[in-house]
């Protein structure tokens, strides 16, 4: 599946690179600011959604095989950032993966010649614990890496961050992926045929101040293996609950350039590794910018948000029943006749969470004979999504997402929201929506 689109192209494998970049590139050293290594470790950001990749029986470029049975075998196709000089506009890596007994045999173009016999020997992915990172070099600067890997449970669920009953949940018992999510993924789903993958692209530390330290990284946005490009981000700890992630905590993002504030002492950049070994901060009297997060807002305020298509809701829709987090039933049929706006969202989906405010602001907007919000919760983890809810002042009733309910609506995406007129003989049927989409729509219906 092509879930990333451009990404770099032309690689090598660089064992030894954190000592030559060291050497060749010595960090300057101002006075009177505070200096933030990274160390050579790049990990996941600490929010990390769940992206899987369909393998195929041919490969989508003509290539030299290894000398090496093929009997089952499929192939991998990954996408790497177009923001690499030297790529020659191909942003593929080619990955063949040849069943063993225990696991796949992955052998990788790293060179990109799509000759697989030259890169040296194939990676071992491990059944179920396995996973394998491709460290790929910019053809025309060795120490500007990015990383790759490729896995067959993803990271969140082996850490506890995702639960396995969610993730279980994916999949029905002979292990293929469920309907609803083959047609979200665009792929097959049969058992062996897709793996998970993930982007460890987060380079971070510990910025100390005083008797004070929090978690900060940088965030290669473009995944190009630079940490100085004008796309990438400064993520800082400010509630200093250990997570450093991108989106559903946009307070704490900040473009590299911005003037941000901890604990009423005001501090900018003056310097980011274009290698992400390390950042220097220094106090200044600038008023805090918070670019990124104006930014996002009016993005998000001026889209033009468009309906995917119409659901015809007949008996057999009105008459579903879901439970409530509060412990009761709710029958869709008790909702009829009035404006509805049906919600489905999860806790772990940062869209999900970016077009909460709005809800909230359309709910303080409307009585619920006006407009009627139910939000319909396919959660990863409950308790983390009752917390959200009161931590954002969501007040609406919430249910839990059914398999007749999905199947009903033909679940694609999230968040869907389905917006129901009074009537409720049809839905209209949105991704993402905000305030002046909704109004719309009551004004329109």
């Amino acid at each position: 599946m092509k879930i990333y689109v451009g990404y770099l192209a032309s690689a090598l494998l660089l064992l030894t690179l954190p000592a030559i970049a060291q050497e060749l590139t010595p960090l300057p050293q101002p006075a009177e600011e505070l200096f933030v290594p990274f160390g050579e470790t790049r990990t996941l950001l600490d929010r990390q959604g769940v992206h899987v990749e369909g393998m195929r029986s041919k490969p989508e470029e003509a290539l030299y095989l290894p000398d090496v049975d093929t009997t089952g075998a499929r192939y991998l196709t990954l996408y790497y950032s177009r923001d690499v000089a030297g790529h020659e506009g191909d942003f593929t890596l080619s990955i063949l993966t040849v069943p063993y007994d225990g696991g796949l045999l992955l052998y990788a173009d790293l060179n990109n010649d799509e000759d697989l016999r030259n890169d040296g020997p194939p990676q071992r992915l491990a059944d179920s614990t396995g996973a394998v990172t491709f460290a790929l070099v910019a053809p025309n600067d060795p120490m500007q890496v990015t990383h790759r890997t490729v896995l067959h449970i993803p990271t969140g669920v082996r850490t506890g961050q995702l639960s396995q009953a969610w993730f279980a949940g994916m999949m029905d018992e002979d292990g293929n992926l469920k309907p609803m999510f083959k047609n979200l993924m665009n792929i097959s789903g049969e058992k062996g045929t897709f793996l998970f993958d993930e982007r460890p692209v987060l380079a971070r530390g510990m910025l100390a101040r005083d008797s004070d330290t929090l978690a900060v990284g940088v965030f290669d946005f473009n995944v190009n293996g630079r940490y100085d490009d004008e796309e990438d981000l400064l993520l800082v700890d400010l509630d200093r609950d250990g997570r450093l992630i991108h989106t559903g905590d946009s307070a704490h993002v900040f473009k590299l350039n911005e003037v941000f504030e901890i604990d009423g002492r005001r501090y900018r950049l003056s310097h980011v590794d274009p290698y992400g070994r390390g950042v220097r901060f220094v106090e200044v009297s600038d008023l805090p910018t918070g670019d990124y997060l104006a930014e996002q807002k009016a993005a998000y305020d001026a889209a033009e948000m468009k309906p995917r298509g119409t659901i015809d809701l007949d008996s057999a829709f009105w008459a579903l029943e879901m439970p409530t987090l509060d412990g009761d039933t709710l029958r869709l049929a008790d909702l009829r006749g009035r404006p509805l706006l049906l919600n489905v969202w999860g806790e772990w989906c940062a869209p999900c969470r970016m077009e909460m405010p709005m809800l909230i602001e359309a709910d303080g907007l409307h009585t619920p004979e006006e407009l009627l919000i139910v939000g319909v919760l396919s959660s990863s983890d409950e308790e983390a999504a009752r917390a959200y809810l009161d931590a954002i002042g969501a007040t609406w009733k919430q249910v839990r997402i059914t398999d007749a309910f999905r199947d009903r609506v033909n679940l694609r995406m999230y968040p869907t929201n389905l917006l129901v007129g009074a009537a409720g003989e049809t839905a209209i049927e949105a991704g993402v929506v905000n305030l002046r989409f909704v109004e719309q729509w009551l004004i329109g219906r």
